[in-house]
């Protein structure tokens, strides 16, 4: 068994390289990117596409969780996601690192090429982004499920059928996956109706009305697809709100505007929710009326 290898690039905590298993040699592979994949010896991986994805700091991996993350989207939901292949959760390997390897999801990266895609295209992927968040949402209220927490459209994968239609290949990069209130997986995905907006991932800048007719068109696509119930936890001031402080609580490095931005947030909870009041000392509630930063 040989292996195309390939450097796909770093992402916040791991490195991914491609690798291609094949048994003869295909034409017009260049010697230099063929090897003997060490890790084959004890992974008896068959033929396939796949992903080696190796942490960049040791101390931020936490591999077990998201091997259980891919196993519980395989066993349990129709989410497409990359398949657990093989993992050596030690050091005592030929990198000298952990590292786990996944099946690779087809297609091309949303974020590199969204633009090119015309008017059919992008209702097309908005519909289907819209039922998979929907299919995702399938849990009683009081329950805690799957949540990706950064499922923007870098982590997104697709390749067109046709002049009109689109395939949605899969949801990549689960690292920051948790099982949460239903309300943190109900964020927008308002770059399909809003690409052009700077700071489009963020909540506070949200274009919830758009007026341009295409992107009232797309906008109406998802919404319709992902559900009322969706809808509700997605455009409601209070659950931005919460999403957002939910994101900070769990944060392990809350750095300086970290802090002033949970501190303001706490505020405006306090301010929406009286009778819910989250306790706030003097100083950090100065620091929330004194902030620079932009409304939530």
């Amino acid at each position: 068994m040989l292996c195309s290898v390939t450097d796909i690039g770093r992402g916040s905590f791991n490195r991914v390289i491609g690798v291609d298993l094949f048994d003869p040699t295909p034409s017009g592979t260049t010697v230099s990117s063929i090897v003997r994949p060490w890790f084959i010896r004890s992974s008896k991986l068959p033929a396939g596409r796949y992903v080696l994805r190796i942490p960049i700091k040791q101390w931020q991996s936490w591999p077990e969780h998201e091997i259980a993350i891919h196993r519980y989207i395989e066993a349990y939901t129709a989410i497409p996601a990359p398949r657990f292949a093989f993992s050596d959760l030690t050091d005592q390997n030929e990198i000298g690192s952990v590292y786990m390897i996944q099946s690779r999801v087809p297609g091309n990266n949303i974020v590199n090429s969204f633009k090119e895609l015309n008017f059919d295209q992008t209702m097309s992927l908005a519909s289907q982004i819209g039922a998979h968040m929907h299919d995702l949402g399938l849990f009683h209220d009081s329950e805690h499920y799957l949540a990706h927490l950064d499922l923007e459209p870098r982590n997104m994968m697709y390749e067109v059928v046709d002049e009109k239609t689109v395939k949605l290949t899969g949801f990549i990069d689960w690292d920051s996956a948790v099982f949460a209130p239903r309300f943190m997986h109900c964020k927008t995905p308002q770059w399909l109706w809003a690409w052009d907006r700077l700071t489009v991932e963020h909540e506070r800048d949200a274009l919830d009305e758009p007026y341009v007719y295409e992107s009232i068109a797309i906008k109406k696509a998802f919404d319709e697809a992902a559900g009322a119930s969706f809808c509700h936890y997605a455009y409601s001031h209070d659950y931005r709100v919460a999403r957002r402080l939910f994101q900070l609580a769990i944060n392990p490095a809350m750095v300086t505007r970290a802090k002033q931005e949970a501190y303001l947030l706490m505020y405006r909870w306090n301010m929406l929710h009286p009778d819910h009041e989250v306790y706030m000392t003097e100083m950090e509630i100065r620091s929330a009326r004194f902030s620079d930063l932009a409304e939530v």
